[in-house]
């Protein structure tokens, strides 16, 4: 629940402005933050999450130039149901994978 002149109140307009353009980049600043922080986990479900996904990604290829492979695909029903839809996750298989 929200009180009066909360976040949802605040937060609940500004939905219908957001883009796929938007998310991406208020993506980015995002897990800039995170990272800044020191913070190795985020969780976020939102609009336009292969946008998120899609920063994550960028973000990877950036800070591992060497990454072999980044996936970005569905994580199933099982997970979704226990995260949410939308839910984005990433991986690393190996050790060599980013080095």
């Amino acid at each position: 629940e929200d009180v009066d002149n909360g976040f949802y109140r605040l937060a609940l307009p500004m939905e219908d402005v957001l883009t796929h353009e938007a998310v991406y980049t208020l993506s980015m600043l995002g897990i800039l933050e995170a990272l800044r922080g020191g913070v190795t986990l985020i969780n976020d479900l939102y609009h336009y999450m292969d946008a998120t996904a899609q920063a994550v990604a960028d973000l990877a290829k950036l800070t591992f130039p060497r990454l072999k492979d980044i996936r970005i695909s569905p994580i199933g029903s099982i997970l979704s149901c226990h995260c949410g839809p939308g839910t984005t996750a990433i991986f690393f298989w190996g050790k060599d994978n980013c080095r």
